[in-house]
Formats: structure tokens, C-alpha cells, sequence
């Protein structure tokens, strides 16, 4: 079909979780566009796409959590839903589902790799895709790749490897292999949540597995084994609630009471604040039980103090609790420190001389936050991640002296966060990921440039309900129906927001935190921060003692688009 000149052209690079819900929320805002989704995999799902997900693999969250507000998940033979972790199957499921339900399938184009991002000649954005001889060419361009697209792989020669080396994205591409008699062990090297299930589904189907986390000396550590309930609530719960966010510290909300009182440095609250983390800490270090056995000794968090507090790297709710099991008992997995120094012939030999045979290495490294699609010019402007040995002296002078600023403001604010227990005194090598709001490039806002937005560009511990809100920020900007100026928000404002974030992150969760990509525990605030600008009413539970002790669930957030399309008049 033929596209008239005046259609807006709308592409959106990622078919996971956050580029299915922007384009679904900008199909509902202006149903003319000409919308295409590019997705690098041959189905959708991202994160959750066929090729990544095995019979094992479960979400952090449960039912009710993990899943679109305006699309519940269907529950029929879940025995009990909100005690439920969600098979990564049925996560998938829904997704197509939700995709087809919208009409934003037939608008994917599948194994369409994007190599290249650039401005067009007169405005908009051209896409180089692999495998085409020319560029497509849209008007409005959506950046939905979130975090995990780009595999982090160490540097490693497997020219002479024999076995098989692959990043555990690539775990349910090879599960029926892997599973096979003609696999007995298997080494999985890492020590996030990634390798925490490759552990499980191998150990779970008989192998022998030799995991490898790098000493904490050289690398960061092991993920914390984090219990599923607490003290009979579950864990998702208590971090859903505005009671959970009020006990961490929060840029967004850092006026009033509850912030003097726990948060400023001094006083009974503060006093009050910390025993609190302390017991907390106490019950899930002694869940993991790092002291019963010597597998489980070596995976003891970097930081034991107030560990429930101090998040050096993302956590792991216990979602398969045999796996603590299967670590303790020490009989198909043995957890060994050390690094990985050479792969040679079927042998994987690490930095002390040991040499270890394997059928299989699965690298769970996690991923790189920055994505080679954009020249480094391009990078800079743009405000994502990017090597510092390209960054333009100018920008860098002037994000430097924001920097230093935010970091005395973040300390005056949360003197809490003065002296981290574990900081990270690695050479930063990247700029660092810089966004207004997690989604809009400073440097776009300045020249009042609606071409192109970021979904999913902030880890955070809820992406399902996070997802709805920035999309629909990120989609008023698109639209010309956000004014910044009419806000009263200056680009000092916008910068100075920027600045204070990166700033806090590096503090509060220092090795995860360092390019400006993670806000674990800021979710429910940063939402309140969006839906206020849209004016959206943030408080979704109608009763004042409710909305503060319950959890936020994703179904709270159904009618926001429905609500800010009445406001603006377009419906």
C-alpha cells in the first residue's frame, strides 16, 4: 500500500517488552501513523524471545507483576497467581498474544538486525538494516533494545576450542542439545542471575556443572541469593509498595516528613532506618545459608553489612528454590573463584593452572549497555553510553563539572550514600547513559527535536509497569503533546536532573549503577514523576492507607493512556 507524504513514518527498533508497549501506545494515540517494528530475532519477545527462553526459566515476578496493564495475563489452571513465578513461557505467550490483540504482529518485521543509525538528509532518521542495499527512512524512530541486546563476551581465544562457547541469550537455541546424552559437563562462567538458571536447568537435567565466578578482587561478585517471601510477604510486594520505596532513599521524593525522618542523617528515624536494613539483611543472608556449606560460602555476597541494602550488583529472587539445594548439597555443581584464562581443546583452564574438562562453555557475562549502531558523534548527541576517548572535550567538560556538583548534592541529600561499602574504583572507560526522564536526549530537548526517544534504557525492578508510563511520556514528546517549556522545565533543569541521577546511581549501587542504566528500587516514584508531568493522577489506589501499605500492581496503571488522551482532547 502506497504512503501518502503526510503519514508519519514510525519505526520502533526492538520487539520486547518495552518497543511492543511504545508502539502499541502510539498506535492508540494516532491510529494514521505507518508504523514498523524491527526486530533482530526471528520472533518477539526480546529478552523473552524463542531463542532465549528454555522449560526452566522464570521471571523475578509473579502474576499480576509481570504483565501489560491493559492486558492481563491469563491465569486459567495457575493454582494461586500472586504466588506464582511466571514460566518464561507463558511470559512469552503473552507477549504474542498482546502483540497480535493490538495489530502490532503484522507490523514486525522479523531477523531485520539494525547496523546503523544516522540522521536523513532533511530530517528524520535513516535505518540501515542488515542484508538491504539501502536505508529506510522514518520521520520518528523509538530506541527499544533496552539492556540485554548487545551479549558482553570475555576475551577469549576459542580458534582451538573444541566444544561449543555460547552466551547464555543463546541458552534456548541449544537447550535440546545441551539436555542430550552427548552432554555430560557443562562450565558456566559468571555470577549474575543468568548463570544462577543456566545452573539450574543443567544441574535440573542431570549434568555436572563447574560454575566459575571471577574472584572478588577482579570482578564483582556473586548475585545475592535473595528469598522468594519475607517473613510470609512476598518479596516483589514489599518493594511494590509506597512503604517499600519510602525506606530507600529517593531522588524523587527527598521533601516531607517520612524523608526528614529517615533519610537526612540524623535522629531517631535515621537510627531507626538503618536497624531496619540491618534485621532485613540478617533474614536473607541467613535464607542463602552461606555458611552451611562450603559451594554456598563462595558465592557470600562482596558485601555482608547491611547487604539487603547496598546493591553492588542486580539482585536474584530465588524464583527455582531447589537451586539453593542443589548448591549446598555440592553433589552436580561446584562453585569455583578464579578467571577463566584459555580455552584448549575440550579443557578450560583458569588463571591458577587448573585445567577442567568440558562439553560445553555458557558465558553468562552479562550484556554491554552500549550498542554499536551509532557513530560516536551521533552517540554523544544522543546521550547513551558510549567510549570516553570519543566523547567531545566540550560535552565532557561540562557533564565533569555537573558531575562533581550532583555527587556533593546526591551526598548532602542521603548521607547514607557518603561511603559506600563496596565503591567502584574501576577506570570508567564509557560515558555514561544520559537521559531526561530515562527517556528523552538532553541535547534532542534543547533543539525541541520530537524525532526519536528511548524505551527501556533503565534496569528497574518492575518493567512491566514501568514500561506503560514511559512509553507514553516518550509518545507525548513524539506527538508534539508534551511542552517541557510549558512545565516550566529549563534544559539547566533538564541537565541538572540528568547530572543528579547518574550521580545517585554510582552511590547507591556502584558497579551496576555506574553508566547511569540502573534504578532498581526507583520505579514507583519515577512513574509518579512522569504521570504528574502528563497529568496523569500518579496515586492509583483510591484509599490514602491502601495506596501507601499496598502493592502497585500493573493492572492499576490500565486506563492511563485512555485518561491522557481525554486531558489533551484527542478522543
Amino acid at each position: 500500500m502506497a504512503i501518502d507524504n503526510k503519514t508519519t513514518r514510525v519505526c520502533v527498533i526492538g520487539a520486547g517488552f518495552y518497543g511492543l508497549e511504545a508502539a502499541k501506545t502510539y498506535l492508540q494515540v494516532d491510529p494514521t501513523i505507518s508504523l514498523t517494528v524491527l526486530e533482530a530475532e526471528d520472533s518477539l519477545g526480546g529478552t523473552w524471545s524463542r531463542r532465549r527462553i528454555y522449560p526452566t526459566l522464570r521471571a523475578q515476578q509473579k502474576y499480576g507483576v509481570y504483565e501489560y496493564s491493559d492486558f492481563p495475563m491469563d491465569t486459567t489452571g495457575v493454582a494461586d497467581p500472586h504466588t506464582t513465578f511466571i514460566p518464561a513461557e507463558k511470559l512469552q505467550e503473552h507477549m504474542e498474544q498482546y502483540a497480535v490483540r493490538f495489530g502490532i504482529k503484522e507490523r514486525i518485521r522479523f531477523n531485520a538486525k539494525v547496523t546503523k543509525l544516522e540522521r536523513a538528509t532533511g530530517g528524520g532518521w535513516n535505518i540501515w538494516i542488515q542484508g538491504d542495499t539501502a536505508p529506510s527512512t522514518f520521520d520518528k524512530v523509538i530506541v527499544g533494545t533496552g539492556l540485554t541486546s548487545n551479549p558482553s563476551l570475555p576475551e577469549l581465544d576459542t580458534t582451538g576450542f573444541e566444544p561449543p562457547a555460547f552466551h547464555t541469550r543463546e541458552l534456548g537455541a541449544h537447550y535440546a542439545w545441551l539436555t542430550s546424552p552427548e552432554v555430560s559437563t557443562i562450565t558456566i562462567y559468571g555470577g549474575g542471575k543468568s548463570a544462577i538458571d543456566a545452573m539450574y536447568m543443567c544441574v535440573k537435567n542431570g549434568k555436572q556443572v563447574n560454575w566459575i565466578i571471577r574472584p572478588d578482587s577482579v570482578g564483582n561478585g556473586a548475585a545475592p541469593q535473595l528469598a522468594a517471601d519475607i517473613l510470609g510477604r512476598n518479596t516483589n510486594d514489599v518493594i511494590s509498595s509506597r512503604m517499600g520505596a519510602m525506606l530507600q532513599p529517593q531522588l524523587d521524593s527527598c521533601e516531607g516528613w517520612w524523608y526528614r525522618f529517615l533519610h537526612s542523617g540524623s535522629g531517631l528515624g535515621y537510627w531507626l532506618h538503618w536497624k531496619y536494613w540491618g534485621w532485613l539483611s540478617s533474614i536473607l543472608m541467613a535464607y542463602a545459608g552461606y555458611d552451611k556449606s562450603e559451594n554456598m560460602a563462595r558465592l557470600r555476597p562482596k558485601n555482608v553489612d547491611h547487604a539487603a541494602f547496598w546493591v553492588n550488583v542486580p539482585t536474584s529472587i530465588t524464583n527455582q528454590p531447589e537451586s539453593i539445594a542443589f548448591i549446598h548439597s555440592g553433589e552436580k555443581v561446584k562453585v569455583i573463584r578464579s578467571e577463566i584464562t584459555a580455552l584448549e581443546g575440550t579443557y578450560v583452564v583458569l588463571s591458577d593452572g587448573e585445567r577442567l574438562h568440558t562439553d560445553a562453555v555458557v558465558f553468562a557475562t552479562g550484556y554491554n549497555k552500549s550498542e554499536p549502531i551509532y557513530s560516536p558523534e551521533l552517540a554523544a548527541e544522543l546521550g547513551v553510553v558510549t567510549d570516553l576517548a570519543t566523547y567531545p572535550p566540550h560535552l565532557r567538560e561540562k557533564w565533569d563539572n555537573l558531575d562533581m556538583l550532583a555527587d556533593q548534592e546526591v551526598v548532602r541529600l542521603f548521607p547514607r550514600l557518603a561511603n559506600p561499602p563496596m565503591p567502584n574504583n574501576k577506570p570508567v572507560k564509557n560515558a555514561p547513559c544520559r537521559l531526561y526522564k530515562d527517556i528523552l536526549p538532553p541535547e534532542l530537548a534543547r533543539k525541541n527535536d520530537r524525532s526519536l526517544v528511548f524505551a527501556g534504557a533503565v534496569g528497574v525492578a518492575s518493567t512491566a509497569i514501568f514500561s506503560g508510563p514511559s512509553a507514553l511520556w516518550g509518545v507525548a514528546w513524539l506527538t508534539d503533546n508534551l511542552s517541557l517549556d510549558e512545565l516550566g522545565v529549563s534544559q539547566a533543569e533538564i541537565e541538572w536532573e540528568i547530572a543528579i541521577r547518574v550521580a545517585f546511581g554510582r552511590r547507591r549501587y556502584t558497579v551496576a549503577g555506574v553508566y547511569g542504566t540502573y534504578a532498581l528500587f526507583e520505579w514507583l516514584p519515577k512513574i509518579d514523576a512522569l504521570l504528574m508531568q502528563l497529568g496523569v493522577q500518579p496515586r492509583r489506589i483510591k484509599s490514602v492507607l491502601k495506596d501507601f501499605f499496598l502493592p502497585y500492581q500493573a493492572s492499576h496503571y490500565r486506563r492511563i493512556v485512555d485518561e491522557w488522551m481525554q486531558l489533551r482532547g484527542l478522543k
